[in-house]
């Protein structure tokens, strides 16, 4: 079925929308699919309390560019349920994939959705927070897997994850205190001295620090750590980026 008969048929369905997911929503989108109908009929059912069409709104909108409204109508719909389920087009396996993933914007999880496209196994993804760490009851599932990314704003949540990590009913991959640990100013210096292996160096340092490089007003060896040279990574480029 082509993109397009896809989201006409997904788009006149009932009063019950199932979740569509990133994968499918975001392909359409970049294929220039016309979302229109499908985004007015998660709305309609989205202001009849649907879940998954607030959720699969949220996505809509984060990737028409609003990520505000996009996360707002997201944490709505974890005020409802905590686990949303995808089902496959074409059920290939009877294995049940669990998900854990934090709430937050489409930086905030692996898009794991795309790695799993084609397997046909149902995927079952459970939100965690500091507010809601876990259900009563865990979804059914064979083996589970952390998709939470490496971003400050998520190590609270990877630091609760790892406290349940030891006691987790079945097999469960991407250890959550590994996650932690691949920064992309750790994992430069974590490689720095491995054999045949050259990677730059990465380092944090605030606005007012950049500010001061960027004018030749402090120089880059007061930045690195200890032992570093700028000379033993040839030429260093600095990125303004935004706060």
């Amino acid at each position: 079925m082509g993109l397009n008969a896809y989201a006409q048929r997904i788009a006149v369905q009932g009063d019950k929308q199932p979740l569509i997911g990133l994968a499918t929503l975001m392909t359409m989108a970049y294929q220039g699919v016309d979302l229109s109908p499908l985004a007015n009929k998660l709305l309609e059912l989205a202001d009849h309390d649907d879940a998954e069409a607030m959720m699969d709104l949220g996505t809509l909108l984060q990737l028409r560019g609003d990520p505000t409204t996009g996360v707002a109508l997201q944490k709505q719909a974890l005020t409802y349920k905590q686990v949303f389920q995808l089902e496959p087009e074409n059920s290939r396996s009877d294995i049940r994939l669990l998900v854990i993933m934090a709430p937050g914007d489409l930086m905030t999880n692996t898009p794991f959705e795309f790695l799993a496209d084609g397997a046909g196994i149902v995927i079952e993804m459970l939100y965690v927070s500091l507010e809601k760490p876990l259900p009563k009851k865990l979804p059914d599932h064979d083996i589970a897997i952390v998709a939470v990314c490496e971003l400050d704003r998520n190590r609270p949540i990877l630091r609760l994850i790892n406290s349940l990590f030891p006691h987790w009913p079945k097999p469960i991959l991407n250890r959550p205190d590994l996650i932690s640990r691949m920064s992309r100013d750790l994992v430069c210096h974590t490689l720095q001295h491995v054999p045949n292996v050259v990677i730059p160096p990465t380092i944090r340092i605030n606005r007012v620090i950049l500010e001061r490089l960027g004018l030749a007003n402090e120089p880059i060896g007061q930045c690195l750590k200890e032992g570093d040279s700028p000379s033993s990574y040839g030429q260093l480029t600095l990125t303004r980026v935004k706060d």
